[in-house]
C-alpha cells in the first residue's frame, strides 16, 4: 500500500473512531449520565461532552 493510501485510510480511520465517540456520548446524554462520567468513560474531553449536551438541548 502505498504511502498517501495509507494516510488516508488512517484519517478515515481516527475520523470514524471519533464519530463512535460522539454518538455514544450522545446516547449517554439522552440517558441522563453525568458529563463528566460521559467525558471519562468515552475518553472525550469534557468540553466537547459540554458542547453536545448544549446541542440536544437546542434539538428537543
Amino acid at each position: 500500500m502505498s504511502k498517501i493510501m495509507e494516510e488516508l485510510y488512517e484519517e478515515a480511520r481516527t475520523e470514524a473512531m471519533l464519530e463512535a465517540k460522539l454518538e455514544g456520548a450522545r446516547n449517554m446524554l439522552m440517558e441522563n449520565f453525568p458529563e463528566e462520567t460521559i467525558a471519562r468513560c468515552i475518553g472525550l474531553p469534557l468540553e466537547k461532552v459540554q458542547q453536545l449536551a448544549e446541542e440536544l438541548k437546542v434539538q428537543v
